[in-house]
């Protein structure tokens, strides 16, 4: 699979919904900083991965989340490898925050993402938690 990637270590925070206040007339909507710090932490990770320049055309970006096991699912009859994760936070919102921390910088706008593979696993035992990120072109052709 050729294109860029980069892996973020430790668990991931979901995008956080964008709070609103009125003050003196005007509304003011503000990003909690637990998810602007998140997408610090992103970019941090992606610099030395990332192209030089924005892609252009059609892209492609598979997102996998490592959760850590829950102690549940640490008896000898579960199995050792990765499992599906049917647990909050949401994969969409995973998604939204890895779209957000890469938008005008590794490509001009998020409408490019034509293609949004994202998953939730969670670790195999003894496995630490990430997120891994892919992004590649998309070819023209058929």
């Amino acid at each position: 699979m050729s294109g860029y990637g980069f892996t973020v270590p430790g668990d991931a925070v979901p995008k956080g919904r964008p709070r609103t206040a009125r003050i003196g007339g005007r509304t003011i909507t503000r990003t909690p900083s637990r998810t602007k710090n998140y997408e610090a932490v992103i970019k941090a990770c992606a610099a030395g991965q990332a192209p030089p320049s924005p892609l252009e055309g059609p892209l492609r970006v598979t997102i996998l989340e490592v959760r850590r096991r829950p102690k549940r699912l640490n008896r000898k009859r579960d199995p050792d490898d990765r499992m599906p994760c049917d647990t909050r936070p949401d994969v969409d919102n995973i998604a939204k925050v890895v779209l957000d921390a890469l938008d005008g910088w590794w490509w001009n706008d998020d409408g490019q993402v034509c293609e949004l593979h994202a998953t939730k696993m969670y670790a195999e035992r003894g496995g630490r938690p990430s997120l891994v990120v892919h992004v590649e072109r998309v070819d023209h052709g058929g």
